[in-house]
């Protein structure tokens, strides 16, 4: 078990923050509605060039987009273009759906839907012009119409339930999911240095994203995809792979900075992307233990969060918000993640969260 030390003002290392994180680099930020509170950006965004992460170093945030796509389709849900008790199978009838179930539910991954491994559900980035993300999502939504539970019964975390998200919200919207999610949610977040977007920036402030090589999962890494296309060796230490990007952008295509996540949780604190302030409060209801809309729940010292990690080839990432204290958290790294970790129980733990909120 790692324990963080803290330096003389209270506040933890960077070197002992950077060692939690398990990863050659990371970003860290602590956030009230109106500001930062405080910031970490230490280690390497490159092992190779020894470039260091900056503030303006990007990251694959993975299913942390699931989070976006639950506000979407809440802001739909506000307009009267969808509710959360339609049948999916009536929105989208070229599915043959082995059961019915409602948009809700697979908000809150209780559809019952199967969730193959994604591991291999990635395009290098010089594909990325070429790739047609609809093709994939018909394909892969089409193969796994047989629902594996009965919905409503348990929560089964899937990313087939969030590519069917995504084509509700294009066939809802009338625009692809890309292009709702830049308009109605990017184009409302502006704060200094922050990214978000679906695509490495043009600036090249893009982390390479690496996979410990003494691991188990580097033995499994060769049966789940194309190593030889994917990865490289970078040191004795790390496997790094080439840029790519998820083939569904709708469970995982973000790509961010975490000022750029520490924005869009700012938006979340303030309520700045509902109409409605009793939406953000549906957003985070309970549905199932530890489970709202989108978003997973839990407590630290007392205090309720809402969370979500995204995780896959070459990144993992957290988000975190405290309404109660109106606080949020980002962390950001450059090492692979296939599950929940929840870090920020770590580094937030190491602040005095309750004496923050009024900064």
């Amino acid at each position: 078990m790692i324990t963080l030390s803290l330096s003389h003002d209270n506040t933890p290392k960077p070197a002992d923050a950077l060692k939690c994180s398990r990863a050659p680099g990371m970003q860290y930020l602590l956030v009230g509605p109106n500001g930062i509170l405080e910031a970490f950006n230490t280690g390497l965004a490159d092992v190779e060039t020894q470039r260091p992460v900056t503030p303006a170093t990007t990251f694959n945030s993975f299913s942390i987009t699931k989070t976006f796509t639950a506000i979407a389709v809440l802001q739909l849900a506000e307009q009267g273009k969808i509710a959360l008790t339609d049948t999916v199978g009536d929105l989208l009838p070229e599915y043959r759906f082995s059961e019915k179930f409602t948009v809700e539910q697979l908000l809150s991954h209780r559809a019952g839907l199967a969730n193959p491994l994604p591991l291999s559900w990635i395009h290098l980035a010089e594909e990325n012009p070429a790739f047609n993300p609809a093709d994939f999502s018909h394909r892969i939504i089409g193969a796994n119409t047989r629902l594996k539970y009965r919905p409503g019964t348990k929560m089964r975390y899937s990313n087939v339930g969030y590519l069917i998200l995504g084509e509700l919200i294009e066939r809802v919207s009338g625009q692809s999911y890309r292009e709702y999610i830049r308009e109605h949610i990017f184009e409302k977040i502006s704060s200094p240095g922050a990214y978000l977007g679906f695509a490495r920036p043009e600036t090249g402030e893009y982390a390479t994203g690496y996979h410990r090589r003494r691991s188990f999962s580097n033995l499994l890494l060769g049966l789940l995809l194309d190593k030889k296309k994917y990865t490289r060796p970078a040191s004795s230490e790390w496997l790094a792979f080439a840029p790519s990007y998820v083939n569904g952008p709708a469970y995982g295509g973000v790509v961010a900075n975490a000022r750029g996540l520490a924005a869009y949780l700012q938006a979340v604190l303030k309520n700045t992307l509902f109409e409605n302030p009793q939406t953000a409060q549906l957003l985070f209801a309970r549905q199932e233990p530890g489970m709202g809309l989108g978003w997973f729940t839990g407590t630290l010292n007392g205090q309720v969060y809402h969370t979500h990690a995204g995780g896959g080839g070459g990144f993992y990432c957290e988000i975190r918000v405290y309404p109660a204290l109106q606080l949020a958290s980002v962390l950001m790294t450059n090492r692979s993640g296939f599950s929940d970790e929840r870090l920020l129980d770590k580094l937030d733990d190491v602040w005095p969260l309750s004496r923050r909120n009024n900064q």
